[in-house]
């Protein structure tokens, strides 16, 4: 289990756990994470 305190939404864990098991890599969660955090 992950636990994200900066993230509030349950959406966005949603897509982390999509992604995770997509990328299967610990780099691209923080991509992503970063990428929640400062929306473009």
């Amino acid at each position: 289990m992950f636990e994200f305190s900066r993230i509030e939404s349950n959406s966005s864990i949603r897509v982390f756990e999509n992604r995770r098991i997509e990328s299967n890599g610990s780099i691209r969660m923080f991509e992503i994470f970063e990428e929640f955090d400062n929306p473009s």
